[in-house]
This record gives C-alpha cells, sequence and structure tokens, in this order.
C-alpha cells in the first residue's frame, strides 16, 4: 500500500512563537494539551494521507501554505514503510462517522493529525491550522499542542453579494471567496440580475449584457440622487461575467467547498433585462423604460405575466442558468413587486380574470407558481425573498426570510425550508457605529455584537419545524457601495461574526472571547491588504431623561465587551478625554460628552460626541394628547439616523401642541431641528405656527413660516432659530403642518422629524 506524502523544507527567516490558539469560528471543542509543534529550517515536513480523495485538497493547502509562511513545499508518493522520512508528519486520515463538513485535529509534539469524512472535513480543518501558523515568516515555529473536534451548527452558512448595483471584477470575487472559505462559509448568494444591471453572459438572448449591463456612469452620485440614464446619453459603466467566466469561478469556488447561488430577479426589479427586451415589459406604463443610475426610476416596471412570451422568454434564460450553475437552489428575487404597471396593462387585466385573480399579489403568486414549476421540472429548487411565501410555491421551494423571522417560521411551519436573513441582524450594507463616525450611512445601523447574537433559529417553532431551518446568511447590498475596498469596509470584521452564529454551537459561543481572537485576525487581514474596518473601537453615547431625578443619565457603551477602557469628557477642552467611565452619570446643566475607546493611553478608535440642552423648557410638565411628543423636551438630540428613539415623529397631516413652562418666563429665543430624508419620506414641516402667551388666553404670533419644497436631496439636519425678544411667556403653542409634497419615486407616506424643542 501507498500513501500520499506532502514534503516541506523549512528555509532560513527569523523567528516567531504562535501564541494562544484564536480560532474563529470557535470550535466545537479544542483543548490544549501539553508541549508544542517545533518546526525548524532543518525539519523536512512529510505529510500523509490515505485518501485519494483528498489529494486536490492538501495540494491546494501546499500552495497557500507555502504564499502565507514562505517556505518551500513539494508533494509526492512516498511509501508508508518508507523510513528515511523524517517527523513530524501530518496525517490526513478518513475517519468514517463525522459529520461531512466536520472533523478532529490533534497536534503533538512529533505529528499533526487530522480526521475527516470527507474532503470538505479536511479543507475546514486546514483552514483552522492556517490560522494557528505565524504570520510572519521565520526558521523556527512553535504551535501549540492542541485537540480540535469540530463540526458546523449549520449546513447552510451564507454570504450574498449584490453585483448590479455596482459591478466588480472576476478577480475580486475570487478574494472575496477566499475570505468567505476562511471562516467555513460555504454558500455564495450572487446577486447577478437587477433593474441596475444585468451582469450575466446569455448566448440566447445577447442584448441583455450589450444594453442591459450599461448605464450612464454616475460615479460620485449618491445613489438615491442619480437620475436613470438619458435616452441619448452614453452607457459608460457597467460590465457582465461571460459564461466562461463564471465556469471558471464556480470551479474556483467549488475547490474551497463553496456553492455559487445564481439570483435572477423577477418579476420584479428587472428593469435592466426589459431595456434590453421591452417586449416583455406591460402595456400602457407612462414611465419610460431606461435602466436607473439610482433609486430614481426603479421598481416601475415588471415583467408581464399577462403575456405568454415572458414566460419563454425567462425559461430560456432559466435553462442557460440551470446549465452553468450546478447549485440545486436557483434564486429568483421575488422582492418588493410594485403592482402598479399591472393593473394599467390589458394583457395581465385579462390574465387576472381568466383565471379568477382578485388582487395583484395574486398575479404574483401566479407568476412564481408557474416559474417554480418549471425549476423543478429541471430537478432544481426555486428560492426566493420571503414575499414567496404569499405564492403557491410547491413543497420543494425554499424561502430566505429577510424582512424579519415571521417569514422564516411561517415557511417552516409550512414545510419549506429556510435560510434566515433578517435584516435586522445581518445587512451589511448597514453601517456599523455611530453615524457621524462612519464614512456613508445607509438605512440603519448593525454593530458587530449584534451581527454575533444572530440565531437563525426562532423561537416558536417545534422540533420538527427547526429541522426545516438549513442556516443563515449575510446579505451585502452595494446601492451605497463603489469600490472593492469598500466592500471588505461593510464585510468586515462583520462577517467574523457571522461565521461564528453559523458554525459554532451556542452553548460555545461567548462574545468576549471571540473580541480577543481579533487581534490576531485584523493582523491576518493586513497582512492580505484587506480594508476591514475599526469600527468596533468606536463608542455609543446614551443619554436618557430619568423622570425619578428629574436629569438626563448618560450611559456609554462599546462594542469589545469591556476589553478596553472607555474614557470621557463633559464640556472638556480637546479631543482626549482624560476621566475614565465606569458607569452611567447624570448631568444637570447643557452640555457636550465625548468619549473614545483607549488601550493604555492609545486612543482605537474614533471620538464620539453628544450634546445634552437644559433649558427652560427642560422636562416641564406638559399633557401632550401625544405621550411620545414629551421627549421633545428631555434634553437629549437625534443622531443622523432617524429611528435612534431619540427623534419624535408622525405622519399626521397637523399637529399641535403647547407647552407650559410653570411660570411666566423671559424667552431670548426658541430652537428646534428637523430632520430631512425624502427616500425615508420625512420632509420639513410645510407650514410651522408659534405662539406664545401669559396666561394661555391671548396667544401672539412669533413665528409663522411656509415651505412647500424640499430642502435637501440627501439626509440632512436643519436647525431652526426664531429670536422672540425677550418676549415673557409662560405658554408655547406650535403646530406643524406635514408637507403635502409628492416625491416622484418615494411616495410614501410624509413624516415630520423633531428632536428637542429648546427654549432660551
Amino acid at each position: 500500500m501507498r500513501k500520499l506524502f506532502l514534503l516541506f523544507f523549512f528555509p532560513l527567516f527569523g523567528t516567531a512563537k504562535q501564541p494562544v490558539p484564536q480560532i474563529i469560528p470557535e470550535p466545537v471543542e479544542l483543548k490544549k494539551l501539553s508541549g508544542s509543534l517545533i518546526l525548524n529550517s532543518t525539519t523536512p515536513i512529510v505529510f500523509v494521507s490515505d485518501d485519494s480523495t483528498f489529494k486536490s485538497v492538501l495540494e491546494a493547502f501546499t500552495s497557500s501554505f507555502s504564499e502565507q509562511t514562505g517556505l518551500a513545499a513539494t508533494i509526492g508518493r512516498i511509501a508508508v514503510d518508507d523510513t528515511s522520512q523524517a517527523s513530524p508528519i501530518l496525517v490526513a486520515e478518513r475517519k468514517n462517522g463525522l459529520a461531512e463538513e466536520g472533523y478532529e485535529m490533534e497536534i503533538t509534539p512529533v505529528l499533526f493529525r487530522i480526521r475527516a469524512s470527507k474532503p470538505a472535513g479536511l479543507f475546514y480543518a486546514l483552514q483552522s491550522l492556517k490560522q494557528l501558523l505565524p504570520l510572519k515568516r521565520s526558521d523556527y515555529f512553535e504551535i501549540p499542542c492542541l485537540y480540535i473536534k469540530d463540526y458546523p451548527r449549520f449546513s447552510y452558512r451564507g454570504m450574498h453579494l449584490d453585483v448590479s448595483r455596482n459591478f466588480f471584477p472576476v478577480d475580486f470575487i475570487k478574494r472575496y471567496l477566499d475570505l468567505l472559505a476562511f471562516y467555513k462559509i460555504n454558500t455564495f448568494h450572487w446577486h447577478l440580475t437587477d433593474s441596475n444591471g444585468w451582469r450575466l453572459e446569455s448566448k440566447k438572448f445577447p442584448r441583455l449584457t450589450s444594453v442591459g449591463a450599461w448605464r450612464a456612469d454616475r460615479t460620485g452620485i449618491p445613489f438615491v440622487l442619480s437620475q436613470p440614464s438619458g435616452e441619448q446619453e452614453p452607457a459608460t459603466y457597467g460590465g457582465f461575467y461571460t459564461q466562461e467566466q463564471v465556469r471558471e469561478l464556480i470551479s474556483y469556488a467549488k475547490d474551497r467547498f463553496i456553492s455559487i447561488i445564481p439570483e435572477i430577479e423577477m418579476p420584479g426589479h428587472c428593469t435592466a433585462a426589459l431595456a434590453a427586451y421591452p417586449q416583455y415589459t406591460c402595456l400602457n406604463n407612462p414611465v419610460p423604460l431606461r435602466i436607473p443610475t439610482g433609486y430614481p426610476g426603479d421598481l416601475k416596471h415588471n415583467f408581464c405575466p399577462g403575456n405568454d412570451s415572458t414566460f419563454l422568454f425567462l425559461q430560456e434564460i432559466l435553462d442557460e442558468v440551470i446549465e452553468l450553475f450546478p447549485s440545486p437552489y436557483i434564486h429568483i428575487g421575488g422582492d418588493e413587486v410594485r403592482p402598479v404597471s399591472w393593473l394599467n396593462c390589458p394583457r395581465c387585466q385579462k390574465r387576472m380574470k381568466e383565471n379568477k385573480l382578485s388582487t395583484p399579489g395574486e398575479l404574483q403568486a401566479y407568476f412564481t407558481e408557474r416559474i417554480d414549476n418549471y425549476i423543478s421540472s429541471k430537478n432544481r429548487k426555486l428560492i426566493g425573498w420571503d414575499e414567496i411565501m404569499e405564492a403557491g410555491i410547491s413543497p420543494n421551494a425554499a424561502v430566505m426570510s429577510w424582512r424579519g423571522k415571521e417569514g422564516g417560521i411561517a415557511a417552516a411551519k409550512a414545510a419549506h425550508e429556510v435560510v434566515m436573513a433578517p435584516y435586522r441582524y445581518v445587512y451589511f450594507d448597514f453601517y456599523q457605529s455611530a453615524p457621524e463616525l462612519e464614512p456613508d450611512i445607509s438605512y440603519a445601523g448593525l454593530s458587530i455584537d449584534s451581527v454575533y447574537k444572530f440565531e437563525p433559529v426562532p423561537a416558536g417553532l417545534n422540533t420538527r419545524e427547526k429541522a426545516f431551518v438549513l442556516g443563515g446568511q449575510a446579505c451585502l447590498w452595494t446601492e451605497n457601495i463603489q469600490t472593492t475596498d469598500r466592500v471588505e469596509y461593510m464585510l468586515l470584521p462583520r462577517m467574523l461574526a457571522l461565521s461564528e452564529a453559523l458554525w459554532t454551537t451556542a452553548t460555545q459561543k461567548n462574545y468576549r472571547h471571540f473580541v480577543d481572537k481579533l487581534d490576531m485576525h485584523f493582523a491576518q487581514l493586513r497582512a492580505k491588504s484587506v480594508n476591514y474596518s475599526r469600527s468596533i473601537f468606536n463608542v455609543f453615547i446614551q443619554p436618557n431623561y430619568d423622570s425619578a431625578t428629574g436629569k438626563v443619565i448618560v450611559s456609554i457603551y462599546d462594542q469589545t465587551a469591556g476589553k478596553y477602557t472607555i474614557r470621557f469628557s463633559v464640556n472638556g477642552n480637546g479631543d482626549n478625554p482624560a476621566s475614565v467611565y465606569t458607569k452611567p452619570f447624570a448631568v444637570s446643566s447643557s452640555s457636550e460628552i465625548k468619549a473614545g475607546l483607549y488601550s493604555g493611553d492609545s486612543l482605537l478608535g474614533k471620538i464620539t460626541v453628544a450634546q445634552v440642552s437644559i433649558h427652560q423648557a427642560f422636562a416641564s410638565n406638559n399633557n401632550f394628547t401625544h405621550p411620545s411628543v414629551g421627549r421633545l423636551v428631555d434634553g437629549v438630540h437625534g443622531s443622523i439616523e432617524p429611528y435612534d428613539g431619540k427623534w419624535v415623529y408622525w405622519s399626521d397631516s397637523i399637529r399641535s401642541f403647547q407647552l407650559d413652562l410653570g411660570a411666566v418666563k423671559k424667552i431670548r429665543g426658541i430652537r428646534f431641528r428637523c430632520l430631512e430624508d425624502q427616500v425615508g419620506n420625512a420632509l420639513l414641516p410645510e407650514k410651522i405656527d408659534i405662539e406664545i402667551s401669559k396666561k394661555d388666553e391671548k396667544f401672539i404670533s412669533v413665528y409663522s413660516a411656509t415651505e412647500k419644497e424640499p430642502r435637501s436631496a440627501m439626509r440632512k439636519i436643519h436647525g431652526y432659530q426664531i429670536n422672540t425678544s425677550r418676549k415673557k411667556a409662560r405658554y408655547i403653542r406650535f403646530k406643524f403642518k406635514t408637507s403635502s409634497y409628492r416625491h416622484p419615486d418615494y411616495n410614501g407616506k410624509n413624516s415630520v422629524f423633531i428632536d428637542e424643542l429648546i427654549v432660551d
């Protein structure tokens, strides 16, 4: 019998000693054994396998090992009884009974021994081993002796990337896959098509890429402002992946035990495809069919389910997709379908009448069912966002729950396979710390500690239903991400938290231990020139009014579970807070609080700043009709984030309320701030009236203004300052009229956002 050996010969470098093991994701079982395995420049290392199916995995490890350490490596076949080879030896053995992706690894002073039942298990063992190797080249390595038994909690561990909104080259997709594999993510959800660009070559329909892959260049213009491509405007931004490149990437992913799930959006999010083949859109749509370069103009066109040719077109596209991708799942999107084009289309209305469909939702269900049946006929499974649960999907179909846990619960109870991707925990396009500290903000915040708390199995499922939860994934939408550096910044280190949420058993998870491991992983990422985020080192300042004491209580918290020291200052000079934060504290006067996270005297992140305003109306005892309005005099200011809990907002057409200062006081002025965010329909008040009175009888006007048009296209905080000429008053009456402006693209219900009414 002959076995496979890998021979490593160590040249002379510096010296290095491996610290305490810091593997991410945390293994199921890790025991420290006495001693270390010492490798030096004179030691040839022999890698042995008793299974030929392990060969390609070991060969790939040879290459990555050499790249990481600079150590020369060769591979050859040597008889098992050949005594001429020196120890230590890495032995890769097949052991039946282990999980398909599981492994055992033992490191003794003379031996690496890895046992796995499948090549995937060996691959993941070697990813763990790579994390144990020193980062710097050395002629002397010391690796601690360990025993590891490991296997994943979930079979589906996914990471998504949107390449439609912004396009990324093949070499970067490979780099992305490398990062996924290193942290044991086994599924790449590739969002290939959307309204903003079609990225997959089609041999049958070449206009999908000659037209649909290109749009007007709006580089540097925010997605919320970027207007659709003009009719005669050059379409110079975009790109697509050829079928040859796709096959190359599928093979590249397969070598890393990653399955690629393609997403072909339908029946909405499809303007790029319809711009190329307009015969498959609805009739009587007054909106010009132009490829959006941002949000404006998106979600105005759908595939026409009243046209049988639409289904033939999509089936031929799916034939190409299925021929290219071996994945058992084909993702069709199915989310955020706006029904306006269907309501105005005579073909769709005829289809609804013939099939006794009473609502656009039922028409979408009809569409989804036809596509589902076709995919099933090809021995593949349809998967889509949780809106497809409203359709008549087959038992074969799987559901990706993004709007929360409810869609996943409903799907599991209906015996559908489920992948959990709730946006509040795993949407990596959300910013990572206090919004004012981030290079760009979108939608909401998502800190790394929140990602770590992600639990894919929602409460309320019984044992049978839990079995339908395959696992979870994070999503990286790229509306606001135009460069590969920015992709990496948004991806990491949050993907490391995701990897433990999906691989590590619940009992083994420990956030503080995870944080302790990050220093070593940050060093590894730096060694690979990865542009990871350091937002974990930014702190949050949380002021809250305490009715018991009548003061504002300030809490400060960080994302490192107390590993480092928080320092703060109140109305201090300079940017180096000196006081060590140990517990919440009270402020009784207007204050500027600064805080940062420190290791010794070194600031690790950025300085966070918060304002507290104590003024004449602060904590006044007012009987507001709407209790939340009382927060308008709690001394606390809102951030640029609309839903940070500090803004008071309403969508009533008119909102009036009155402040009682408790006594007649001399008023120098009145100040407040409003948040404007057209995407979220947060608009400045159309009309503001402010009146004052000494006796709650005769009120006099001190301010009246009308503003019918938005001021800012981007999210912005606007300040209002009213000079009352030191008039005396006890009562202040406010009347705000909500804007009646209708944005052509963001046509939800308008709201007014105000954070604090300051009476000077």
